[in-house]
């Protein structure tokens, strides 16, 4: 099977084709055909070797944490999913390839009414934001909370939720983007750009979170929370203020903040209200093709979800 990766960090262009053998899956495991895999930003930050402490890649490293694929084949001890259905795969790593095996645990059924493309980029911008809000944010009905990056993938979908919990929302986005953001539901919007605007929004939020692409609002964020409140970041942690006491969290999950937990929750909302999911745009399962969603992520000039496709499907 085609797979994508590199075997030294740097800029997209390490990235190399290779055919290897399709996974063999053990009884808890089940075998996709990858019909999209999902890149984020993460993916950009981890090839650039910003993580590796400056050691060298020891392996041939496959990115690839989210998948919407079909089941060709289901391990022994599984009941739940068969052959045929369309599932969201967290495999951890691997996801730039045709197949990727998946444990149970990290597998869920597709909603039925939520296109394939938006499915495909669904799960974890919807994970992170959940935990973001309630187990980091620890909100409560009645608060405000402030939301960088609002257009974002995360960003979105936090919207999303905390107007299900009836929290008061803040959306700051660029200019281009408020009409998106309001009608996700924000009572409120601020454009990054206008000084004036962040300025009006200095300490009135019990809770911000720092969804912002590469963590670019982050100094300026924490100007925005309440003596006593709550600042998460997804990237980096910006100073601590001297005027105020602030929580600065840096989003880490733990082993108790499992997929299922996020993703019922998750599911039960689409039900009720439908999530919207932030616009995709797709490249094919290719090395020109991962090449080419590598710098336009990194580029910083593309609103929408980025998705590899499997052209073999």
């Amino acid at each position: 099977m085609k797979v994508l990766g590199y075997s030294t960090y740097g800029k997209p262009s390490v990235f190399t084709e290779k055919n290897i053998e399709t996974p063999v899956i053990n009884a808890n495991e089940v075998l996709l055909r990858t019909k999209y895999s999902s890149i984020h930003p993460v993916d950009t930050i981890i090839r650039n070797g910003d993580f590796s402490g400056g050691a060298p890649l020891q392996q041939f490293l496959i990115p690839g944490s989210e998948v919407l694929g079909e089941i060709v084949e289901v391990g022994s001890a599984i009941t739940d999913f068969a052959l045929g259905d369309v599932v969201i795969g967290k495999p951890g790593r691997g996801g730039y390839a045709e197949y990727v095996k998946v444990d149970q645990s990290k597998i869920f059924k597709k909603p039925a009414n939520m296109p394939d493309e938006a499915a495909a980029g669904f799960s974890a911008v919807g994970t992170t934001a959940y935990y973001s809000l309630f187990d980091f944010g620890q909100i409560k009905t009645g608060e405000t909370i402030t939301i960088l990056g609002a257009s974002g993938g995360v960003g979105s979908i936090a919207i999303q939720i905390a107007r299900n919990e009836g929290l008061y929302v803040i959306a700051v986005a660029s200019e281009k983007n408020k009409d998106y953001v309001l009608h996700l539901g924000a009572d409120e919007f601020a454009d990054y750009n206008d000084p004036s605007q962040l300025a009006g929004l200095a300490n009135r939020a019990d809770v911000v979170i720092d969804a912002s692409l590469f963590a670019s609002s982050a100094e300026a964020g924490v100007a925005l929370v309440k003596d006593g409140g709550h600042y998460i970041t997804l990237t980096s942690s910006p100073a601590a203020p001297l005027d105020k006491s602030i929580h600065i969290i840096d989003m880490r999950r733990n082993a108790e903040m499992t997929d299922k937990k996020a993703m019922d929750y998750l599911i039960d909302l689409h039900e009720k209200q439908p999530i919207e999911v932030k616009p995709t745009t797709v490249y094919p399962l290719s090395l020109q093709g991962v090449v080419d969603a590598h710098t336009t992520l990194e580029a910083g000039t593309l609103s929408k979800k980025i998705l590899l496709k499997n052209e073999m499907n």
